[in-house]
């Protein structure tokens, strides 16, 4: 089971959107979540509750088992490093690795901004809505066209 997680961050207004998609083992998609957060100061607080917040939506589908795939690799290492962080995003960093010990087995990893097109996609889509949209087995239309698209590109080995 994966979720990307991706943050888009307002720092004129503070306010970040978190985006997330959950896919089972086989790639389907069987989660997604526009999550609108008010009150940030900055695009790294912003990446680390995308994050807590995509540990929290493994749990909410019962994944027993949860790679979570950011595009950060400056988060992906605070997470993965077993010192305690020091930066102003600490408590939200050791939340994260305290929530996924809700796991049987929890992996951090880091993916380029270009292979997360369909968190990137419902950036957009949060922007345009304005708020948090929660969607199970409905996904809105602009992400389905980029979800197919991306699933045939991946199947001819791009």
């Amino acid at each position: 089971m994966k979720i990307n997680f991706n943050t888009s961050f307002q720092g004129h207004m503070l306010k970040s959107f978190s985006e997330l998609v959950g896919r089972d083992s086989e790639g389907q998609i069987v989660g997604m979540k526009i999550i609108l957060n008010d009150y940030i100061p900055s695009s790294f607080a912003g990446e680390a509750i995308a994050c807590l917040q995509g540990v929290q939506m493994g749990l909410d589908l019962d994944f027993q088992r949860v790679i979570l795939e950011g595009d950060s690799i400056t988060m992906e290492n605070k997470l993965q490093n077993e010192k305690e962080d020091v930066s102003k995003i600490s408590p939200i960093i050791e939340y994260v690795k305290k929530a996924s010990r809700g796991f049987v087995d929890c992996r951090f990893s880091f993916m380029g901004r270009n292979t997360n097109v369909i968190a990137h996609c419902l950036a957009k889509e949060g922007f345009i809505k304005g708020e948090t949209t929660y969607l199970m087995k409905r996904i809105l239309e602009a992400v389905w066209t980029v979800a197919e698209k991306h699933n045939r590109w991946a199947e001819i080995g791009h």
